[in-house]
């Protein structure tokens, strides 16, 4: 059973995972445990995508619990990090290739947005992110 169990899990490694959090929940534990469990287990095959818009429901990341750089948390956990403009296709595009060229530890692609970016009622303005948006 175990060698069973090893092959299903190293097939399982040639998979990709894919996970999207937001700055804003970015505060919460749960997530730096999972990130550091990542990095224990060398979760080569995980891309996780950071969209760092630097607001939340009710305030900016800021000055609601301030994270400052998250490449350089990512990389004290032992993570591959990347940063780019999360709004240029071609830049995400060159960072998941990248990622996926590299087995050895988790992946993490900071992506710098603009919340609301090209929608002209919405773009930076903080109450987008819970009022009914009327046209």
């Amino acid at each position: 059973l175990q060698q069973q169990h090893d092959q299903q899990y190293e097939a399982q490694k040639e998979n990709t995972i894919f996970c999207i959090i937001g700055d804003g929940e970015s505060q919460e534990g749960q997530n730096w445990e999972a990130v550091m469990f990542a990095a224990q287990q060398k979760l080569g095959n995980l891309i996780l995508f950071v969209d760092d818009n630097k607001q939340q429901l009710d305030n900016m990341t800021s000055k609601i619990c301030n994270m400052d750089s998250f490449a350089e948390k990512f990389r004290s956990f032992h993570w591959d990090v990347q940063e780019v403009d999360g709004h240029n296709i071609n830049e995400l595009n060159t960072a998941i290739t990248t990622a996926r060229n590299n087995d050895e530890r988790p992946h993490v692609i900071v992506m710098n947005t603009i919340k609301g970016k090209g929608c002209s009622f919405a773009e930076n303005i903080l109450k987008n992110h819970h009022d009914v948006l009327l046209l």
